[in-house]
């Protein structure tokens, strides 16, 4: 199972529980726990604040993918609309 379908059912599980968690905790418990049962308990705080590090660079990432989605969405939708404007006026001739 991937990590992404982890998180998914983990928010399926807290919210059915009705714990608000947000995207970066159920990516923290999910990796936390994953590395616990890897390390079969024998698991430092060393090894916890490593995950932590990975789960903060993976909620930037995240963050910068949200914002350029909607960054493409405002730039494209000009685009479109100039696009329908060029093909209304080929129409016409």
């Amino acid at each position: 199972m991937t990590h992404e379908k982890k998180i998914n059912y983990l928010r399926i599980a807290s919210g059915i529980c009705r714990f608000g968690i947000d995207n970066r905790n159920l990516d923290l418990l999910v990796s936390l726990y994953d590395g616990i049962l890897e390390k079969e308990g024998n698991f430092s705080l060393h090894d916890a604040s490593d995950i932590e590090v990975m789960v903060d660079e993976r909620e930037a990432v995240r963050n910068t993918s949200k914002m350029l989605d909607k960054v493409s969405k405002r730039v494209g939708e000009p685009a479109v609309e100039q696009l329908e404007k060029m093909q209304k006026e080929k129409r016409k001739k």
